[in-house]
């Protein structure tokens, strides 16, 4: 299928730099499994928002704490209680430098005990990350009603676009028909949410990885067939907002 118009050209990790762009609020969706603020952690250490001096140590936290897997999770997951439970708990904020404009990113809850947490990331957003799990058997668990109900807020609240992440397609038999499949699985919900074809790019990675986070990786399982943008590429074009920054 077609990117949407404005993500045709952001077939790397960067985009054409355009300074004028306004700065942009998104709101990172998804099932409390999906790997959300481990891709977030990556994407702001790829643009060198967080260091690799910050990363280390997490990465040394995480060991200590019998949780190695979450170090780039923990760059937003900062509180005890988020790091004891393995989830997000409150709408963490960060600012994530892209080459065309300044990106607000709003990691939501997506486990149903923080609704109203979720609610008040959904109001300030102008756009969606919705990450999903190409992982067997995760991805219908990405569509529970309580994450549809997020798409349907934040398109009701004013995201007028996305970028869609099928994140761990490496944890599939096949990363490409993994991919395919779960685009074509998802069209017909996100249409319900309110989001038409032409407001959204669909996009593969590894977070755990960083596989297409920024750039592909030579040796990972999208290398040889997937020729579209990276993570940061297609958020870097998102359009710019609706409403008014002063």
């Amino acid at each position: 299928a077609p990117l949407p118009r404005w993500a045709a050209d952001a077939t790397g990790s960067t985009a054409p730099s355009d300074p004028s762009q306004a700065p942009l609020t998104l709101a990172v969706v998804g099932h409390v499994d999906a790997g959300k603020s481990t891709l977030l952690g990556r994407m702001l250490h790829a643009t060198g928002a967080v260091s690799d001096a910050a990363v280390a140590r997490l990465a040394k936290q995480s060991a200590q704490a019998g949780k190695a897997s979450f170090a780039y999770a923990w760059v937003l997951d900062e509180s005890p209680a988020e790091r004891g439970r393995g989830v997000t708990v409150d709408v963490a904020r960060a600012t994530l430098p892209t080459p065309s404009r300044a990106v607000t990113v709003l990691d939501t809850p997506g486990h149903r005990d923080f609704v109203p947490a979720m609610i008040s990331g959904a109001a300030q957003a102008d756009a969606v990350l919705f990450v999903v799990s190409a992982a067997p058997g995760e991805l219908e668990a990405g569509l529970a009603a309580q994450t549809l109900e997020q798409l349907v807020l934040c398109r009701a609240l004013g995201a007028r676009a996305g970028v869609v992440v099928v994140n761990q397609v490496d944890r599939a038999p096949d990363a490409r028909a993994a991919f395919e499949g779960a685009r074509e699985r998802l069209r017909g919900p996100l249409q319900g949410a309110g989001f038409a074809d032409g407001d959204l790019a669909f996009v593969p990675c590894v977070a755990t990885s960083g596989d297409n986070v920024a750039g592909l990786l030579p040796a990972g399982p999208l290398h040889a067939w997937w020729q579209g943008p990276s993570v940061l590429g297609a958020v870097d074009t998102l359009p710019a907002p609706a409403r008014e920054y002063g």
